[in-house]
């Protein structure tokens, strides 16, 4: 929901139509310097916003999807989800600049946001059970009753769900 929602408003700010041609600038860095030779409001909003823009979906992303929970992927997601982005601003011809700075500090935003979550992502990666040789995607989920104090069950079986076992783990063999 976090990923949804921390996006949907950039979303709708990114493919808004301006009063203004396209145009593209594919040369890195040379549109950094015009953001911030401005005021400070006008430079603040370009670079604070560029920087919001992947924000959620790098926070969120490897919390939410588990094999996404790297530095690499995270960055490999965020360079093409920008890269969509700018390219379908410039294709939808809606009066904005398709810039690499944007992807660029788009990107930046993204990976820094996984950096402040990362405590929480790594932690989830640490719960999720060993791969077993019956089933491996099944994951262990926290006894709420019958296993005692924090006790746990494996769940295992065929992937059509035919024989289910359930074996009591003790937490002294983690």
């Amino acid at each position: 929901m976090g990923l949804f929602a921390g996006s949907l408003p950039w979303a709708v700010m990114l493919f808004t139509p301006q009063p203004a041609g396209r145009s593209i600038d594919l040369v890195p860095l040379h549109d950094l310097p015009s953001w911030l030779a401005g005021d400070l409001g006008t430079a603040a909003a370009q670079v604070v916003g560029n920087l919001l823009v992947l924000a959620a979906f790098g926070f969120f992303l490897p919390m939410r999807f588990a094999a996404m929970a790297s530095f690499a992927r995270i960055l490999a997601a965020a360079v093409a989800t920008s890269v969509g982005i700018e390219s379908l601003q410039w294709l939808l011809a809606i009066g904005r600049v398709s810039s690499v700075d944007d992807v660029l500090v788009n990107t930046l935003g993204a990976v820094l946001a996984a950096a402040v979550s990362r405590r929480w992502w790594v932690a989830s990666a640490q719960e999720l059970p060993r791969a077993g040789p019956t089933s491996p995607s099944v994951r262990e989920p926290r006894a709420t009753s019958g296993a005692g104090v924090g006790g746990r069950f494996r769940v295992s079986g065929s992937d059509q769900g035919v024989s289910r076992s359930h074996e009591h783990l003790c937490d002294d063999e983690h």
